[in-house]
């Protein structure tokens, strides 16, 4: 994810918040296995096959070990399903979600490009990495929540 080279080392890309590189790898290391809790929630509830599918993907783009923010563009689909979802049955987890990874679409493909050349600083990176793992995370859980008795249906399926 770059958190603990960026944030915590000293580096020619932006201001780190502290010289800490331990604190950094910790940090690291706890936000990598939310990711995996994330992942383990989305194969055990998944809600519709393509929020199932769509969850793994942001999961597993978060995890591997060179993360560039050009493989978040994986994850834009759930912004798709979710806008789906938010139109065809209007309830506040479907609209929350949808909004959410609207904020998560604006500040990770909107913004000014975040890499070597072209930083916005510190305060942009955690931004980008705060709305990406909020993104994921309040997606699995809203798409967890979906019961068979909710007929919420997958929107992209046809009747």
């Amino acid at each position: 994810w770059g958190l603990d080279r960026f944030l915590f080392t000293d580096n020619q890309v932006m201001t780190p918040l502290a010289i800490a590189p331990f604190l950094g790898r910790a940090i690291s290391w706890v936000l990598a296995i939310i990711v995996i809790a994330l992942l383990v929630v989305t194969l055990r509830a998944p809600g519709t096959d393509s929020l199932a599918m769509w969850n793994i993907m942001g999961a597993l783009v978060l995890l591997i070990p060179v993360s560039h923010l050009g493989y978040r563009i994986l994850m834009l689909p759930l912004l798709w399903v979710w806008a789906a979802h938010a139109l065809r049955d209007r309830r506040p987890r479907s609209i929350l979600s949808f909004a959410i990874l609207t904020v998560f679409w604006v500040v990770t493909f909107r913004l000014a490009p975040l890499d070597a050349v072209h930083t916005g600083g510190t305060a942009q990176y955690i931004l980008v990495m705060a709305t990406t793992l909020l993104a994921l995370s309040v997606s699995v859980i809203n798409a967890a929540r979906m019961t068979p008795t909710d007929d919420f249906g997958d929107p992209l399926r046809l009747r």
